[in-house]
């Protein structure tokens, strides 16, 4: 031998010998590669779902798989020189890289192994059937994308007998080209003898078998026992400090006019996922709600939201008598009460838990007097709009005309002491069985046809709804009134603003009238701890959102919101959120975000504990063979944890190829380069 095998072979005389051997014939171009490659594809894809459709091996003739690889075979010796220099050419290679590259790359964009309704959800129906017709939503176990990885390990493996790689001035190609088949290799055993399940655990539980998942990932009926068990010892979750954020739901069940379709469920009908969250600080500039062309931003956050009523005097009949008392507790802190005459659930106050009542009017009406007899509970519903006003008395569960005939309106629901409940949505709790904040669950449309509004109405915030982004609804039109149930008071006092005077009644008989006197701090003025500070003939009141404290005791978000249908302002808080349209809610709340979470387990052999491990996102247990990943945990049961359990036989030679590039590449580029420098060959 005259050269180092190091010193390989000169282009030229490469290129002579390589001519030589292959022949006269020429390998095709960049664009018949392609052209070629792209029929190969279509044409194994044909095979594949043909298959598929057969049922597999055992729909197809038993005559036809001898005849098809006979066929094959003979058309591969006939033209062996071409299919030798196209396999083992550059341009080839580049042609099968790029569909396989197309490929993954659709396999990433598009869901793959999802049921047919998920589809349809995401893309649409015709898209989705599209999809599957191309075989487009499950590419990697595909015999199509099989078939080309491994015509291209065939490839590889004439490109090393082609050029000799097993001489020592090859070695780089060798292990480059080589490596990559190992890796095919390693993945196809894993495909053929790997298993994939499920165990789901409590802590305390141990579990010696997996349930087992078919090629999609999904749950089947088989299970394979273990040679050893997994106890669930202790399951931990951290969790980020929680703060108040906004967050943007979308009701995955949304679909136009559900609302007035017959049977709609308001529990079953809507399935709601959170799609963005905000911090207060983030939130306070415009955010764009997904890609509907809606926005929000942060106005105001109120930790201890409160609604600070004040009184401005207008013009006689544009109002409401007011009068302005000053009530002492017995601590002898202050407070200042309003009454409002002729307002349910405004117009008067219990004092010494109901031992003296305080009751204000403007014109004192002998029919309205206190009786010695009880009173039962009373609802009422007041439609104003313009010069219309007509009021009814409503009960739970019934129907009624208003305004008219015009509107249908019913009362869903009523809650004496309403606050928001956190569970729920679109429902509210009580605190106490006491009327301190009467709410009425209404609902109102045209008898005519259209659509259906629902909200809370409050006695003791007669606007509330109207500033909840219903201005332009029948619902702000409505006012609720309440009475509780009266019994006769022990002391009931009637404030007779027109005439000036109190009048006093024990238990319901009248025991006499004095004169209304203002701004005396000693002495009876009007009742026990009560003076009045002001009257007024015609006033209007106003409200003004504020916070009583620095503490989240009832937080409530100022939010303003961009739609289709302009501008608005709202107020958000947990369970009451602001309709978006089209499906989207925006709410304010805390959640506990989930920082990580991890499993404490052990390892049983019969009932002895042979090792203890942790087992976290990332951080898996390999034992006997199989790979334990931390998959799923439970909200609603924090002892619950879920592992995805793996053996893939593959796994290991799939390693040993990556090593092998990695080696292949390092000779080919820099040792062998190197090492001809310094022999001083010519590069």
């Amino acid at each position: 031998m005259n050269r180092s095998f190091l010193e390989g072979d000169s282009p030229a005389e490469a290129g002579s010998e390589r001519q030589a051997k292959a022949g006269n014939g020429t390998s095709p171009g960049v664009v018949g590669s392609i052209v070629g490659v792209v029929a190969v594809t279509l044409g194994l894809s044909a095979i594949g779902r043909g298959w598929t459709a057969a049922g597999g091996l055992d729909g197809i003739p038993g005559w036809a798989l001898p005849v098809i690889i006979a066929l094959a075979g003979t058309v591969l010796w006939v033209g062996r020189g071409f299919v030798w220099r196209w396999l083992t050419s550059l341009p080839f290679s580049v042609a099968i890289l790029a569909v396989l590259a197309v490929g993954t790359a659709l396999g990433t964009f598009i869901l793959q192994g999802q049921p047919d309704a998920m589809l349809v959800k995401k893309y649409g129906a015709k898209l989705a059937r599209a999809f599957d017709k191309l075989g487009l939503t499950d590419i990697f176990h595909s015999f199509t994308f099989r078939g080309l990885m491994a015509i291209l390990a065939v490839s590889l493996g004439l490109t090393i007998v082609k050029r000799r790689a097993w001489r020592f001035s090859e070695w780089g190609l060798l292990l480059a080209h080589g490596g990559v088949i190992v890796i095919l290799i390693g993945g196809l055993a894993g495909a053929l003898w790997g298993r994939k399940g499920f165990i789901g655990l409590r802590e305390g539980e141990t579990a010696k078998h997996i349930w087992l998942r078919d090629a999609l990932g999904r749950q089947t009926e088989e299970k394979l026992e273990l040679d050893f068990g997994i106890r669930l010892d202790k399951f931990e979750i951290d969790r980020y400090p929680t703060e108040y954020k906004v967050y943007v739901y979308r009701d995955e069940k949304y679909r136009p006019g559900r609302e007035k379709e017959a049977g709609h469920n308001h529990e079953e009908d809507h399935e709601y996922r959170v799609v963005s969250s905000y911090a207060i600080k983030d939130a306070l500039k415009w955010n764009a709600v997904a890609k509907t062309g809606k926005e929000f931003r942060l106005l105001m956050a109120y930790p201890d939201f409160h609604w600070k009523a004040e009184l401005k005097e207008v013009p006689e009949g544009a109002g409401v008598p007011a009068l302005q008392l000053r009530a002492y507790d017995r601590s002898g802190r202050s407070m200042p009460v309003t009454l409002l005459a002729g307002v349910p659930g405004r117009d008067g106050v219990s004092l010494g838990h109901g031992k003296t009542i305080v009751r204000f009017v403007w014109a004192f009406d002998p029919a309205t007097a206190p009786s010695p007899e009880t009173r039962p509970e009373k609802h009422t519903i007041t439609f104003k709009n313009g010069e219309i006003k007509e009021e009814i008395e409503v009960k739970v569960g019934e129907t009624y005309k208003i305004a008219g005939g015009e509107y249908e309106l019913k009362m869903l629901a009523f809650i004496p002491d309403f606050v928001v409940d956190k569970n729920a949505k679109y429902r509210g709790g009580s605190r106490s069985p006491q009327p301190n904040n009467p709410a009425a669950r209404i609902s109102i449309k045209k008898v005519a046809g259209g659509e259906e509004e629902e909200d809370w109405l409050y006695a003791k915030l007669p606007e509330y709804h109207a500033t909840h982004g219903k201005s332009d609804g029948a619902l702000a039109h409505l006012v609720y009134g309440y009475s509780p149930e009266i019994k006769p008071a022990p002391r009931e006092l009637i404030v007779v603003g027109k005439d000036g005077e109190v009048l006093d009644y024990r238990n319901g008989v009248p025991g006499g009238k004095r004169p209304l006197r203002f701004g005396e701090d000693e002495g009876d003025a009007i009742g026990p701890d009560l003076f009045a500070v002001k009257l007024w003939p015609s006033a209007e009141e106003e409200h003004k959102a504020i916070t009583r404290s620095n503490e989240w005791r009832r937080p409530v978000a100022e939010v303003e919101v961009k739609t289709g249908g302009g501008t608005r302002r709202d107020y958000a808080a947990p369970g009451s959120p602001v309709d978006l349209e089209d499906g989207y809610t925006l709410v304010f709340d805390k959640k506990d975000d989930i920082k990580a979470y991890r499993s404490k387990v052990s390892v049983m052999e019969g009932d002895k504990a042979v090792r203890q491990a942790e087992i976290s996102v990332n951080h898996p247990l390999a034992q006997g063979g199989y790979w334990f990943y931390q998959s799923d945990f439970s909200k609603k049961d924090p002892t619950y944890s879920g592992f995805l359990v793996v053996k893939d036989p593959g796994l290991a030679t799939v390693y040993v190829g990556f090593v092998m590039i990695c080696v292949g590449v390092i000779l080919a580029f820099y040792v062998r380069p190197w090492i001809l420098r310094r022999r001083g060959a010519r590069p």
